[in-house]
């Protein structure tokens, strides 16, 4: 998971959009960690008749492209796919307006990383946004840390309730 403790670096993203007359589709934030980087795609829609969650199936689908030949592909929605350091986060939407953060896990290879996204269910072609990995490692390196990383902490376990009156588990 994505660092609690530092602050990110923002790599600009560039200004591409798709779009096929009802929904627009954007690379909105690259913020870099110490060791990963968090994406964000928003997704705009004309009408309310367009929006993402309305829909089964209809979500914002974020693939990447390494300039050594690897992948990692963002699972669906509600879904668990191969594990490829490339997680689904948080996600709001509301009206014509719907923003999906994804976490890389590792920080990419030198070289060009093809950013790749679309939303399922739609005509809409492919957002292919290139960033720097060179960039990207760069802006790790200045990643300010606030303190350092605490341990998970354990989950309090649950209060043992009684059972109820007259039942056979009752005083046992």
């Amino acid at each position: 998971m994505r660092p609690s403790n530092e602050l990110p670096v923002s790599v600009p993203t560039g200004e591409d959009v798709v779009t096929d007359g009802e929904r627009a589709l954007h690379l909105s934030t690259c913020r870099v960690f110490s060791s990963g980087v968090e994406f964000a795609l928003t997704a705009l829609n004309r009408t309310e008749r367009h929006q993402l969650g309305r829909h089964p199936g209809h979500d914002l689908l974020l693939g990447l492209e390494f300039a050594d030949g690897t992948v990692a592909i963002a699972p669906r929605f509600g879904r668990h796919g191969a594990d490829s350091g490339l997680l689904r986060v948080t996600g709001s939407s509301g009206g014509r307006h719907t923003q999906q953060t994804f976490y890389l896990t590792r920080l990419p290879p030198p070289g060009p990383l093809t950013v790749r996204a679309t939303i399922a269910g739609s005509d809409l072609p492919d957002l292919v946004v290139t960033l720097s990995g060179e960039e990207i490692r760069a802006a790790a390196e200045r990643v300010r840390r606030l303190w350092p990383e605490a341990p998970p902490e354990a989950p309090a376990p649950p209060p043992e309730l009684p059972a109820p009156e007259g039942s056979w588990f009752a005083g046992r």
